[in-house]
């Protein structure tokens, strides 16, 4: 197969180097040469397809590896003509150089583009076709079909490999995490800190005074609502995780639960103002803390506003008509 007859031939000619002989006759009848074509190699004047993974764009080519590996973000198929025959494909498949077919990329990790020229072909490569390579997701991101995101607010995350949007949980009661979150919310408290980054850690900012509260999972601190108090968390009262409702006989401002003053009283829940339900009624008493005015009994009176009913003078046993008004003391008997 490696000799040829041209017609006239008065004795064989050797192929010559990067040429075949004709195919479709038999190796002892064959008359003419031709150039090894692009896709092929040629040896012993015989053409073999390039292997998968390698490629020849040019004649003549010799090397049963044709002209090497094709390019990295690409795959060739057996006969390549070009070293970038079919792109990857997305940045859930990688093909490193030589490529045979796109390989999918392992849960938790993603893909990315290789060589020195690997940020300017990243941005040419808007669809992410001609990924290369995978390395694992870095703490505080989370990677799923071949794509890295930073863990969302709320979350954190705190070693490599995650592959859930829940990454390593949700932040800790009493701390709040903004992540990427921005621009700020408008019932964000001015005191945020918005750091436009993931986190690695459940418990990196504090949610700050009792006026706040921060639930597990929480992007930034909440503030108590009116009429309610702050619960949980340390005694600094910085990581508040919860509120309830001002119970009667006090109210609440600023997260802080108070007793209703001497001489008022709060006879309902949800108080916010220091008034609570108002002056305590006459003939009445309101030690602090009164929910419902206690009447005065006996021989003891109360005008209003009072926290405990005064003793008519003197020495008297009869039943008073009244109780408010120090003149009830004298219209008994």
């Amino acid at each position: 197969a490696d000799l040829y007859c041209p017609e006239g031939s008065p004795s064989p000619i050797e192929v010559s180097t990067g040429y075949y002989t004709n195919e479709d006759i038999s190796e002892l009848y064959r008359s003419e040469q031709f150039p090894c074509p692009v896709g092929y190699y040629c040896q012993n004047a015989k053409r073999y397809l390039c292997p998968a993974g390698t490629y020849a764009d040019k004649n003549m080519t010799t090397n049963p590896q044709c002209l090497g590996l094709c390019d990295p973000g690409y795959y060739c198929i057996e006969g390549s003509p070009n070293k970038r025959q079919f792109e990857c494909g997305s940045a859930g498949v990688i093909c490193p150089r030589g490529s045979v077919k796109p390989l999918p990329v392992l849960n938790g990790f993603y893909s990315i583009h290789t060589g020195n020229d690997a940020n300017g072909v990243a941005l040419w490569d808007v669809k992410n076709t001609t990924r290369s390579a995978q390395i694992p997701c870095e703490p505080g991101y989370y990677c799923v079909d071949g794509v890295k995101s930073p863990c969302p607010p709320g979350t954190y995350g705190w070693r490599y490999g995650l592959n859930s949007s829940l990454c390593s949980g949700y932040c800790a009661p009493g701390f709040y995490c903004p992540s990427v979150l921005y621009p700020p919310p408008p019932d964000a408290p001015l005191h945020t800190v918005w750091p436009r980054k993931p986190h690695t850690s459940a418990a990196e900012y504090p949610c700050g005074g009792s006026g706040f509260f921060c639930p597990k999972g929480s992007f930034y601190p909440k503030l108590v609502g009116g009429g309610n108090y702050s619960t949980g968390g340390g005694i600094d009262n910085q990581t508040r995780t919860g509120q309830s409702i001002c119970p009667p006989g006090n109210y609440c401002s600023d997260g802080i639960i108070q007793p209703c003053p001497k001489g008022k009283y709060g006879i309902t829940p949800g108080l916010a103002l220091v008034i609570c339900s108002g002056w305590c009624p006459p003939a009445h008493q309101c030690p602090l803390g009164t929910a419902i005015p206690i009447k005065c009994e006996g021989q003891t009176y109360s005008v209003g506003a009072g926290w405990d009913c005064a003793p008519c003078p003197g020495d008297n046993n009869f039943t008073l008509p009244c109780h408010d008004s120090r003149y009830c003391c004298f219209q008994g008997g």
